[in-house]
């Protein structure tokens, strides 16, 4: 891999102004190989990374409902009187 094809520009949409923004890095050799893997037959790098950020997106979420529901364990709602 040329030295100018290991870096990667993507786009995002900032969401508080709604502007496409570039974003450049160098991908370490690592990076290359866990691009390579999780790669779908042709999805572009950018597809790939976007689908990555978005998996841990839900990651994040599904963390902070399972923080929710342990602090929420010991909670037992059949001995709360009835609202309705």
């Amino acid at each position: 891999m040329t030295q100018s094809a290991s870096v990667e520009h993507l786009l995002y949409t900032d969401n508080s102004e709604r502007m496409a923004t570039s974003i450049g890095f160098r991908l370490t050799p690592e990076d290359e190989r866990i691009l390579r893997e999780v790669s779908r037959e042709g999805e572009t790098t950018t597809e790939t990374l976007r689908r990555g950020l978005r998996s841990l997106s839900r990651e994040q979420y599904l963390e902070r409902l399972r923080e929710d529901a342990r602090a929420l364990d010991d909670e037992d709602l059949s001995a709360e009187p009835d609202e309705w």
